[in-house]
């Protein structure tokens, strides 16, 4: 694929959701990826595009979906003590927060947070929401809302195995031609 995007839905996943994505990028070559929860409601999808289509040309505004530039990471924090919540959404978003973060809110008893990894690591993410949690002696329920593509994959796993050998050229599933990561 030449270009990815993340969209975000303020829905719950659905069948009904999932055709309307569908039929909304029906163009030649496009590959649709989704992933979401219940709880928050909201949907994420990936939409990865070939080379000859430019992502300047799609309309995305017609699913009624966020469209972010770039692949962005979307975790529900869920931490406990819950008391935690409003100072992760501060280490997250306020003043000092990692330039990626580009959404940050609590929802319930969880923060969502969204990030693109190409400005911020994972790994920096998550070591913020560690050295806040210390401060209450607590731990942490992660889940991935978003869909991620191969790039996003290997690029986790050669910073936290600090390998750099890891890449998308050297996945065996890719190689193989079409196999699905995640």
């Amino acid at each position: 694929m030449e270009w990815a995007r993340t969209l975000r839905i303020d829905a719950a996943p659905s069948d009904a959701l999932e055709q309307r994505l569908r039929r909304s990028f029906a163009h030649e070559g496009i590959k649709l990826s989704l992933r979401g929860s219940q709880a928050p409601s909201r949907t994420y999808a990936l939409v990865e595009g070939p080379p000859g289509l430019d992502p300047a040309e799609i309309d995305w505004s017609t699913c009624g979906a966020r469209a972010f530039d770039e692949p962005v990471i979307a975790l529900a924090i869920e931490p406990a003590p819950s008391d935690a919540l409003p100072f992760l959404q501060s280490a997250l978003s306020g003043e000092g927060a990692p330039a990626g973060v580009l959404g940050c809110e609590i929802a319930g008893e969880r923060i969502v947070v969204e990030f693109a990894p190409s400005v911020t690591p994972a790994p920096l993410v998550m070591r913020l929401i560690d050295v806040e949690l210390a401060r209450f002696a607590g731990n942490r329920k992660v889940e991935l809302l978003s869909p991620l593509s191969l790039e996003t994959y290997t690029q986790i796993a050669a910073q936290g195995l600090s390998c750099e050998e890891i890449v998308p050229q050297r996945v065996l599933e890719a190689l193989i031609g079409g196999a699905h990561v995640g």
